[in-house]
């Protein structure tokens, strides 16, 4: 029962290690976009970034041990990569289209790879598969 409630805990602080993870690039672009000048592209960054950490909280899979990862997975990288679409079309669309390679939107692979491994699989699922 011990080694369950450990690897319980370890899964516990890979989900929120992960989520943090994936996500901690935003408040270091708005500490530059802040230092920089611009108060609406940080304060927004934080605001995004405060409402991510809501949502890492709120959407913690023990705490909804039947609902599919990837449902609980997306309510987490929606606003991750919104607010990467948010950055990108305030700052960094002035480059000419032609320009930029559509190869680039395989950086978004990577986060897909929880939807393919996990699919349906719920937090109750992944600890019954270990018993």
């Amino acid at each position: 029962m011990e080694q369950t409630a450990a690897n319980d805990r370890g899964a516990r602080w890979g989900w929120i290690g992960g989520c943090l993870g994936a996500s901690c690039w935003i408040p270091i672009v708005s500490i530059v976009l802040l230092v920089h000048g611009d108060v609406f592209g940080g304060i927004a960054g934080f605001v995004i970034y405060t409402a991510i950490l809501w949502l890492i909280h709120a959407l913690r899979p023990w705490k909804r041990p039947d609902a599919p990862f990837w449902k609980i997975y997306l309510g987490i990288l929606a606003p991750i990569l919104l607010s990467a679409v948010f950055f990108l079309w305030r700052y960094g669309t002035h480059v000419d289209p032609s320009a930029s390679s559509g190869l680039s939107l395989f950086m978004i692979v990577p986060f897909l790879i929880p939807f393919v491994v996990l699919g349906d699989k719920s937090w109750n699922d992944m600890h019954r598969s270990r018993e």
